[in-house]
């Protein structure tokens, strides 16, 4: 798991430097992402349970969590968290 997330990220930033905001908000995205896979085949029947994810076991819950972005938050770190969502939606699309 760490060679495939190291990897796509790599791909990602490549040599860019993210400051220390970016990043780690970028670092939570992707662990969000990896924690929320499912450790078993997921079913299409919606009577059968949620797939059980190292989250759901780690939390004991689905992890549902995500900062939303606002008109309240400082111009600058709102522009700092899309770029942080935009390295996390092309994370997720080559996770998939």
């Amino acid at each position: 798991m760490i060679r495939t997330t190291r990897k796509i990220l790599r791909a990602l930033v490549g040599q860019k430097l993210l400051d220390y905001v970016t990043l780690t908000t970028t670092l939570c995205d992707v662990e969000k992402i990896i924690n929320n896979r499912p450790l078993v085949k997921a079913s299409n029947d919606l009577n059968d349970m949620e797939a059980l994810t190292p989250s759901s076991l780690l939390l004991l819950r689905q992890n549902n969590s995500v900062l939303p972005l606002t008109e309240r938050v400082p111009v600058k770190l709102n522009k700092r968290r899309r770029e942080a969502q935009e390295i996390a939606d092309s994370f997720w699309q080559r996770w998939i």
